[in-house]
């Protein structure tokens, strides 16, 4: 088949864009050809066509500030990939990555003009019940209120959905879509780019301490930083040898209070890392911290890094919240704490200083990835979908 992916965010960056090119990538290994459209990375004029694993990019011009292109809300953006996809030849499959304007519009034409079946995956909860809640400003408020409206609309006028929780799965079966048109479509973890590491290697590419106990955490998403950042304090003042590494966003407030109370040699904040070098880091750590409170904005989405933390092979800390504390409870592959940050950082300690168990559990961890959570395995469920909507 000749499928057309849209992701709103900019390329390379976003779970957005990660969870479709690592889909699209799987998708072409199985034979299929895969254009991924997302926004440029950096303003200019010109057209960006590129290949990568197989993947054909595409980054339409654009002179938009960079909070513009990253939501999907760029006018140029939108309006030169409506040009593309009236111009182009057809594809047999659109599947847009959520519903901001840059996805569903162009993707909207490629339906009615070109004949494509048209799928959308919802990956997130946007509306009162969740993104729009953590908004502040009145121009975001606004835009929360339009998220809220269109994030269910554009469920209804598409051919199929694939959502990324049994939350999101249930509200399609309340909003009255077909059981026929939708599926659970979980993140996946790209085992090819992420292995379990020596640790001791690990530590070495980064300067890190060999026998020091190690908790790593990665991500991007602000929901529960709050929690993060009090319980990683909690983790640094009970234990004096223990390190936090972290990649993803720097979380400015924490470097600055560990600054104050002498905790800042024991925290390195790297920032956003390359998936091959994330997962590397990954190795580097003993205990993995995935914070995951009980809330609607968390048990309507799935983290992209469980399948990193999976494939790296190291046990998990988090939350027994949604289809994501079901599977580390079922399966063994960490523990589900307490919502005190205090509790949540002794129940790290205290798995931090059962090596044998940890190492039991990021064993559990790599083997349910190779046999349940690659996107490998992801890439075929979402293809027979794809057949199914077109037979």
């Amino acid at each position: 088949m000749k499928i057309l992916f849209l992701t709103y965010q900019i390329a390379g960056q976003g779970g957005s864009y990660v969870r479709s090119f690592s889909l699209a990538r799987q998708l072409v290994r199985l034979g299929h050809k895969v254009t991924l459209i997302a926004s440029r990375s950096t303003p200019g004029l010109g057209k960006r066509i590129s290949s990568v694993d197989g993947v054909r990019q595409i980054e339409m011009p654009d002179l938009m500030p960079r909070r513009v292109r990253h939501g999907g809300l760029s006018p140029f953006d939108i309006l030169f990939r409506c040009i593309w996809i009236f111009l182009s030849e057809r594809f047999d499959v659109i599947h847009t990555f959520e519903h901001r304007p840059a996805v569903m519009l162009p993707a909207l034409i490629g339906q009615r003009a070109k004949g494509a079946i048209l799928v959308s995956d919802w990956a997130d909860l946007w509306g009162h019940e969740g993104i729009a809640a953590e908004r502040s400003s009145s121009l975001e408020r606004i835009l929360g209120q339009a998220d809220d409206f269109f994030e269910t609309r554009v469920r209804l006028w598409v051919d199929g959905v694939t959502a990324i929780s049994s939350d999101l799965d249930r509200r399609l079966d309340q909003m009255g879509v077909p059981k026929s048109q939708h599926m659970v479509l979980p993140p996946g973890a790209n085992l090819d780019l992420i292995q379990p590491v020596d640790k001791q290697e690990a530590r070495t590419k980064f300067g890190l301490p060999m026998g020091a106990p190690i908790v790593g955490f990665s991500g991007y998403a602000p929901y529960d930083e709050a929690f993060l950042s009090q319980s990683i304090l909690d983790i640094l003042r009970k234990d004096p040898d223990v390190m936090v590494i972290s990649s993803g966003t720097v979380v400015e407030h924490l470097a600055k209070t560990a600054e104050q109370e002498g905790l800042a040699d024991r925290l390195v904040q790297y920032g956003p890392l390359p998936l091959i070098k994330n997962g590397l880091l990954l190795g580097a750590a003993d205990v993995l911290l995935l914070p995951y409170l009980n809330k609607p904005i968390n048990r309507g989405r799935f983290p992209n890094k469980f399948g990193d933390f999976l494939a790296a092979g190291r046990p998990i800390v988090s939350h027994p919240t949604g289809d994501l504390g079901e599977l580390i409870a079922r399966e063994n592959l960490g523990i589900l704490s307490s919502e005190l940050p205090e509790q949540f950082a002794e129940d790290v300690l205290q798995l931090l200083h059962s090596p044998d168990e940890a190492q039991r559990m990021g064993e559990n961890a790599r083997r349910f990835a190779e046999r349940h959570w690659s996107w490998a395995l992801r890439a075929q469920q979402v293809s027979d979908f794809y057949a199914c909507l077109r037979s």
